[in-house]
């Protein structure tokens, strides 16, 4: 019999048997021979599609499975694998219809349910993949993958703990399954399980010792403990092995970077390039980790590659809204000094994290070096109230508070950080540099000495200290103190210019000049250093030398105006006229709008002709009309060029020239002294004397004090005949000074005149005991004597008169001289909280002084002291925050009401009451306080001085001007009554639109100078005048006292002074920067605001002009009607 054929059903067994064995080859061989025989057979095709699968060629695979489908379209388990099949070659949407058919065909297939639960966890649908896996495990309860997967499917859902248990029990399904472990291991690690996650995934690695993605895992676990070696070694052997390579170079080389932080990050440690290098290949190899650009930003920026730093960090932040990134960017762009990018970056991480100080510090710091203060303070407030301890956050602010002159609140934020950090210098430098700019000069070099303990090698401290040693007059030992800074660090110029003063000041010139010429060798633009050299060269007499200074800065800006007017001046003081009007006709080019070069070129035309004594001149003094005219062309508000061209008209005899010249004067400042007087001396030359006496008359209306004024008066009344109205004037003139020889000798000579010979004898005695010498009196007197028969007598004083001066002429009349402070009384302390509150107050805590004095008076209600001091605390307090808290001035009324109803006599208590009704705006309560304190202590100075603010306050000048007298009365030398009287002159001589060359000009001039007489370095002395010379059209002048009150101490004032000076000169962009820098030390300074609007307006920034103006209104609400037209007309060009 032939061999029977084998049946199929035995051959698919057998091709079944040896794919559950594990040998799908072997499969693949049978099932190709049973498909020859029988190419129809589905189940064939089915299976081979299996044995394809197992060997991982899925395109033979769908083949197979769809050819099966073809010949038995109802087979669930054919779609089921097909889909396996279609899902291995990543085409999921047709995976998915697979499933979903093979479930349509068998709903109770639950493997198909677990594929398409993984073809959903793939498209993130989980909720979906979610549904499946749990049906899946409805059919098999004991299907680990399904576990496993859905456990990663609650990890995608944050929902630790339940993937947690279905990873534990796919585990206990299958206690070798390691990708369970390993995903158990993932969970616990992001949950800081770190221990339980390196015994799982030690356990995956012991089933699959060479699986890339677990050793990467254990390496991050190990980082994450602090065990970088272990670390490393598991993220290289991942590299090792190539499938997560890109992932594990990203973490080994994080691993590297945090290795080289721990290092100190030095340049030359090899951690920080193997960082770089790994963190590099990963990018190389397009890994999508957004930390593998953050951290090689970060080894960039440690680097100090800033531009490298800011690109990988920016991809970082694309990749990945990383706070971390956003930080590091915004400290790269800080330091590459572009703050408003930095401070951008810093704002998007606080939205990310807000309770971050540390971000809010890093854009205090941008803000700052913006000098947006403001703002800055804010920012570092919050740091403060994020973390109370953070030094830099107190230290920053301190800092800001600096700059915007709020020294109080810097002093106290600096102490807290000292509190903090004792250890640190820093803190140190910036209280004592807010002691320095305070005026509190003994707890400023305190400071500066402990920081220069704790940080000897700072040369800064010592430079600090030298300013303070040298304000408090101590030269010598400033000058040390310099010597000390330049030692520590030679580089910096400015040590040697300050130096330098102080050589000048003891008279070394040549180690002044060797100072100031390397401070020149270090910067050669360095303004101060050349100012300095021209004063040592003034002083020594080299003018010229001094003029070459000046040319320093027209060899930098040789087109500069200013400097060649400057020039013209020095070289007129040398007597080199030509030159000096050379360089004022430059001046005039450059500048043809300067009035000042014209006028000035006109004067040094007028004393040239004098030097040179030269009889025929009309020509040249044509030429100084003629500037004098152009002058007043540019500004015809110039009263002081129509005087000199009165002048310049008297000397061709022009008299009824003259005459208009003053005449126009007068008509422009009808309230003005010296054109009346000028018009008076035309008169009186050209003989008409009652017209003379009638101008010296309104003159003497308008200076009623000028005994100056007088003399000439009563010398035109002599001349008209006038005897007893000239004595008259004599007499008055005697009074304002009794001692004055020449004023006696006058008055003499008119009872000599009249024939009132023992009056007249009587004045030349006088005269005599004030001037012995005086040849003329002894003459006068002598002939008095021959009148009256006194032959002896008279031949005496002829020979005394002809020994002294046989051809003696009448002395000139001299001026009168000035002088002015009394300090306070002080207050004894009392009781241990009164002296803690006077400890607090001294260092500026208010608040703190406030509190031990509410302790002090809870003891003893009735203490006049402690309610005093506590009024003063509360002054200081409401002082700090700009005179806006009310309640601070009620309470310190309160309490001074309690103190002079406690003690009536308490004169210091009507004092401070009257310095705050003063601010509150009640110069009427203010002056009745200082007058009650004044009859209680009549010669208090310095309630007279506070009563002359009081009505300066209240427009009162002239009952202001009294008391600053009485004042100096008491104190000749009290400079700041003296500048408070020149300040009221000033204001009256403005109020009443008289020219400069109004006597009540020349005396606030003479206040001011005698202010600084008394005080050099009294910088409110120094803005006054300036302000006044600057008006009074003396530029140059006035510009080196607001320079020079500005080195004494930066000031708001000082800087609107010069803003509102160059905005007269339409120099917008010099005024922008005046203005700017006023606000930056004062924010409330609104009409720097307002002024800075007017410039931007001027540059045609019309949005900038609003913003400022809005912010100025914000300020100062009542300004809005002054500004509303600029406004409106902003808004116009805007449209």
């Amino acid at each position: 019999m032939p061999p029977v054929p084998e049946p199929q059903d035995s051959a698919l067994d057998r091709a079944r048997k040896r794919l559950a064995a594990g040998d799908a080859r072997g499969a693949l061989a049978e099932l190709a021979l049973l498909l020859q025989a029988d190419p129809g057979n589905a189940r064939a095709h089915y299976e081979r599609g299996l044995a394809h699968l197992a060997v991982k060629d899925p395109l033979a695979a769908i083949a197979d499975f769809t050819r099966s489908i073809e010949i038995d379209p109802k087979s669930a388990d054919a779609y089921n694998n097909r889909g396996s099949a279609r899902f291995a070659l990543e085409d999921a949407g047709s995976a998915l219809a697979d499933y979903d058919r093979a479930l349509e065909l068998n709903p109770k297939l639950g493997e198909a349910y677990y594929n398409r639960g993984n073809v959903r966890f793939a498209a993130k649908d989980l909720a979906g993949a979610l549904a499946d896996f749990n049906r899946a495990l409805e059919f098999n309860p004991r299907l680990s993958e399904a576990y496993n997967n859905r456990g990663s499917v609650h990890r995608a859902l944050d929902q630790p703990e339940r993937a947690i248990e279905d990873f534990t029990r796919a585990i206990e399904i299958n206690p070798r399954y390691a990708l369970a472990y390993a995903n158990r291991a993932a969970v616990r690690r992001a949950h800081g399980q770190t221990r339980e996650a390196l015994a799982d995934y030690n356990l995956a690695l012991h089933f699959e010792p060479n699986d890339a993605k677990f050793l990467l895992g254990r390496g991050l676990v190990r980082k994450a403990s602090g065990d970088l070696a272990g670390a490393l070694a598991d993220f290289t052997r991942s590299i090792d092995l190539g499938p997560a390579a890109a992932d594990a170079l990203v973490q080994r080389g994080i691993a590297y970077y945090e290795r080289w932080s721990e290092g100190g990050r030095r340049e030359s440690s090899e951690e920080g390039q193997r960082a770089l290098l790994d963190l590099s290949r990963a990018i190389e190899l397009k890994t999508p980790n957004p930390e593998a650009w953050l951290y090689r930003g970060l080894v960039h920026y440690f680097r100090r590659a800033p531009e490298d730093a800011v690109a990988d960090l920016t991809e970082a932040i694309r990749l990945s809204q990383s706070v971390t990134a956003l930080r590091y960017r915004g400290l790269s762009f800080r330091d590459a000094g572009e703050f408003e990018r930095a401070v951008a970056d810093f704002s998007k991480a606080i939205t990310l994290q807000p309770e971050d100080s540390d971000l809010f510090v890093h854009r205090g710091l941008a803000r700052f070096y913006l000098r947006d203060y403001p703002a800055a303070i804010e920012d570092f407030t919050q740091a403060i109230r994020l973390n109370g301890k953070d030094a830099r956050a107190w230290g920053s602010r301190g800092a800001a508070y600096s700059e915007t002159r709020r020294f109080e609140e810097a002093i106290e934020d600096f102490t807290r950080v000292i509190e903090l950090t004792p250890e640190d210098a820093a803190p140190f430098l910036g209280r004592g540099t807010a002691w320095m700019k305070r005026g509190r000069l003994d707890e400023a070099i305190r400071d500066f000495a402990q920081s220069s303990k704790l940080d000897p090698k700072d040369a800064r401290p010592h430079f600090h200290r030298g300013r303070c040693l040298r304000a408090q007059g101590k030269i010598g030992e400033a000058a040390d103190a310099f010597s000390r800074a330049i030692a520590l660090d030679p580089d910096k110029p400015d040590p040697y210019v300050d130096r330098a003063r102080c050589l000048r000041i003891l008279r070394d010139f040549d180690g002044a000049l060797k100072d100031v010429d390397r401070a020149l060798r270090l910067r050669r633009d360095h303004v101060r250093a050349l100012l300095e050299r021209a004063l040592i060269l003034r002083q020594t007499g080299d003018l010229d030398g001094a003029i070459s200074a000046v040319e320093e800065v027209l060899r930098s800006e040789p087109a500069n105006a200013r400097a060649f007017q400057n020039r013209g001046l020095l070289r007129r003081d040398r007597g080199l006229f030509d030159q000096a009007i050379d360089d004022f006709s430059r001046a005039i080019e450059l500048r043809p709008n300067g009035a000042g070069a014209y006028y000035s070129r006109g004067v040094t035309r007028m004393r040239r002709l004098r030097a040179m004594d030269v009889e025929d001149d009309r020509e040249e003094v044509l030429r100084a009309i003629e500037d004098y005219s152009k002058s007043i062309e540019i500004d015809p508000e110039m009263t002081r060029a129509l005087e000199k061209m009165a002048v310049a008209h008297v000397r061709i005899g022009d008299l009824d020239a003259a005459v208009r010249d003053c005449t126009r004067a007068i008509e422009i400042d009808p309230a003005a002294v010296k054109p009346y007087r000028s018009r008076a001396r035309v008169h009186r030359r050209r003989g008409d004397f009652a017209e003379a006496v009638r101008d010296y008359t309104t003159a003497l209306d308008r200076a009623p004090d000028s005994p100056e004024i007088l003399v000439e008066r009563a010398d035109a009344l002599r001349l008209h005949g006038d005897v007893e109205g000239a004595l008259r004037d004599f007499t008055r003139a005697i009074e304002f000074d009794p001692r004055r020889a020449d004023l006696l000798r006058s008055r003499g000579d008119l009872h000599r005149a009249r024939g009132d010979h023992d009056s007249a004898i009587r004045d030349y005695s006088s005269a005599l005991e004030v001037d012995p010498k005086d040849a003329a009196s002894h003459w006068g007197r002598a002939e008095s004597h021959q009148a009256k028969g006194d032959a002896h007598a008279s031949a005496e004083d002829r020979e005394r008169a002809a020994r002294l001066s046989p051809g003696y002429a009448d002395v000139l009349y001299s001026g009168a001289a000035m002088d002015a402070p009394a300090p306070a009384a002080e207050t004894e302390s009392a009781g241990v909280y009164f002296h803690r509150a006077l400890t607090h107050f001294y260092r500026g805590a208010y608040a703190e002084a406030i509190r031990a004095l509410d302790e002090s008076l809870r003891r003893r209600p009735d203490d006049p002291r402690a309610l005093y001091a506590r009024a003063l605390a509360n002054y200081r307090a409401w002082e700090r925050t700009c005179f806006t808290e009310r309640r601070r001035f009620v309470a310190l009324e309160t309490d001074l009401a309690r103190a002079v109803e406690l003690q009536p006599g308490y004169a210091q208590a009507y004092n401070v009451r009257g310095l705050a009704r003063t601010r509150g705006g009640d110069a009427a309560g203010a002056v009745a306080d200082f007058t009650k304190a004044l009859d209680i202590l009549p010669r208090y100075a310095a309630a007279f001085h506070n009563r002359g603010h009081a009505h300066v306050a209240a427009r009162q000048y002239d009952p202001a001007i009294r008391d600053f007298d009485a004042a100096l009365g008491i104190h000749p030398a009290y400079a700041a009554a003296l500048a408070g009287r020149g300040q009221a002159r000033f204001l009256r001589w403005k109020d009443s639109g008289a020219p400069s060359s109004s006597p009540e000009f020349t005396a606030a001039m003479q206040d001011f100078d005698a202010a600084l007489d008394a005080n050099p370095g009294y910088g409110e002395a120094l803005r006054l005048r300036g302000t006044a010379l600057l008006q009074a059209g003396l530029e140059s002048a006035g510009l080196a006292d607001l320079h020079r009150a500005l080195e004494l101490q930066p000031n708001p004032d000082l800087h609107n002074a010069l803003g509102t000076h160059f905005l007269g000169r339409r120099n917008y962009r010099e005024a922008i920067d005046h203005f700017h820098r006023a606000i930056d030390l004062n924010t409330l300074h609104y009409d720097s605001y307002s002024k800075r609007g007017l410039a931007r307006y001027g540059l045609g920034d019309f949005s900038g002009a609003l913003a400022e103006w809005e912010a100025a209104c914000r300020i100062m609400p009542d300004l809005r009607r002054t500004l509303q037209p600029f406004i409106d007309r902003a808004r116009t060009r805007l449209k």
